[in-house]
């Protein structure tokens, strides 16, 4: 089987990340990134770099706040857990649909490129000796992150993408029979 099949087929999201990915190996999957099938080429989106000191930053920027819990004890649960998570990568991507509702390309459609684009980072990340996880949920919607990045009403975090080197690869679970999603009619 080709390597890069052999990579692809293994790849597994990898929620703890060590070291920074090198600037050189990241310019390349940016790189890759624009390589994204897009329709009428619309590239209505953006992506946000965050490492170092700036990670620091956008974790207390989207952290749980105190202000906004009755009950402490959730606080402390929630921004434990929060701390357990963000905290277990060296950098992040956050990436942004900038929604363009009166463009003739439908709206679902500008969700599916942003797919695309968001699969080449993971791929060539991979395949480049690195890892990723892509995370949604709760961040996506942090109003003082949008404020920060100054998004418009329309414009949506689609998510956030760990970036950096492998701890302990732990191999893939589960393998799943392509016969239960593709037919060839």
């Amino acid at each position: 089987m080709n390597d890069f099949i052999s990579k692809i087929m293994m790849r597994k999201s990898e929620p703890i990340l060590d070291n920074e990915i090198p600037n050189d190996i990241l310019q390349n999957v940016f790189k890759c990134a624009l390589t994204a099938p897009v329709h009428k080429n619309l590239r209505n989106w953006h992506f946000y770099y965050f490492s170092g000191k700036k990670r620091d930053e956008l974790g207390q920027l989207i952290s749980p706040k105190k202000e906004f819990y009755s009950n402490n004890l959730q606080f402390e649960s929630d921004l434990k857990k929060f701390n357990s998570k963000f905290y277990n990568s060296p950098a992040y991507l956050i990436c942004v649909l900038k929604v363009d509702n009166n463009h003739a390309v439908p709206v679902t459609e500008q969700y599916v490129t942003i797919g695309a684009v968001i699969q080449q980072i993971i791929i060539s990340t991979e395949l480049l000796g690195y890892a990723c996880y892509w995370r949604t949920g709760k961040w996506c919607v942090n109003n003082d992150l949008r404020e920060f990045l100054n998004l418009s009403l329309h414009d949506s975090i689609v998510g956030f993408i760990s970036l950096g080197s492998k701890l302990n690869r732990t191999p893939r679970k589960t393998v799943v029979d392509q016969k239960d999603f593709f037919s060839i009619v």
